[in-house]
């Protein structure tokens, strides 16, 4: 069995579109989301350092694919070796520290004969709909919605209740640089970057597959319509996007973001942001 495309969207929240996806062969698919930048003067010198990255591994995945890797666990680590040769090769100068290095999340999906598998680091997600069945991967977790970093941007509106969201943001950006520092560090967070994630923070698995059924995957930009908002229940998500379309959706998306501008119904610290995804059908 392989994947057919029914439909795709990239949809920028800025100037830069720091995400990317893509498919090869009907055997494998990704998305990818490069994390905002924190810096003020860029690595790379031109654009976004996240933009740079997530193009740069969207070229490693694509080459690849076309000679789908046997084993995933260990793709994201080859992704990154690749990945940081590269980076070495573009920057103007070097990483202050840690918080300055570039990266991005990923989920990374391969047909294997009756069945999808699939490797993910950091929060894309996976949403397989199988009959009456729907099947997650990426979504629901403890942090859904971001939810520690909204606790901060609730409390920091209440501390600073006539500050705009932006004079928010400024003052939260300082704590998410210290998260930064903790990339692929044991006592901190995964993700694709210029050193390779450790394997604990690697996701992989298979799910069931027949003729006919539907997979979605997406950046967590689209996903905040069931993770944040909560506008929809991730089955009913992948339903809309098999009936309405991705655009419709996306469309809605950035209507919900553009009415609470301020961010004080639903807390966040980006008030839009780069909304991805990938529909495709099993044949």
């Amino acid at each position: 069995m392989v994947f057919e495309v029914i439909d795709s969207i990239s949809l920028a929240s800025g100037e830069a579109n720091e995400d990317r996806y893509g498919h090869c062969g009907g055997l494998m698919a990704w998305v990818i989301d490069g994390a905002t930048d924190v810096i003020e003067t860029p690595l790379i010198g031109s654009g976004t350092d996240a933009a740079w990255f997530a193009e740069a591994v969207h070229r490693t995945i694509s080459t690849a694919a076309l000679m789908p890797p046997e084993h995933l666990d260990d793709f994201p680590a080859r992704i990154c070796e690749t990945v940081a040769a590269a980076f070495d090769r573009a920057i103007t100068r070097q990483p202050t520290g840690r918080h300055e290095y570039p990266s991005a999340t990923t989920m990374i999906i391969r047909a294997n004969g009756d069945r999808v598998d699939y490797v993910a680091v950091g929060d894309c997600a996976l949403i397989v709909q199988a009959d009456e069945n729907t099947h997650t991967v990426g979504l629901g977790g403890a942090e859904a919605g971001d939810r520690s970093t909204a606790k901060v941007v609730v409390s920091l509106q209440e501390q600073n209740a006539t500050a705009s969201h932006d004079e928010v943001k400024a003052l939260i950006w300082p704590k998410i640089r210290k998260r930064r520092a903790k990339i692929n560090l044991p006592d901190g967070y995964g993700a694709l970057s210029i050193t390779p994630p450790p394997p604990k923070f690697v996701a992989t698995g298979s799910l069931d597959v027949t003729p006919g059924d539907h997979i979605l995957i997406a950046s967590d930009g689209l996903t905040r319509l069931s993770e944040l908002y909560q506008r929809y229940k991730p089955n009913e998500l992948i339903d809309a996007a098999i009936t309405r379309g991705l655009e419709a959706i996306v469309r809605e998306l950035r209507e919900i973001e553009i009415a609470d501008a301020s961010c004080k119904s639903h807390p966040r610290v980006k008030a839009t942001d780069d909304a991805t995804g990938i529909l495709l059908k099993i044949i």
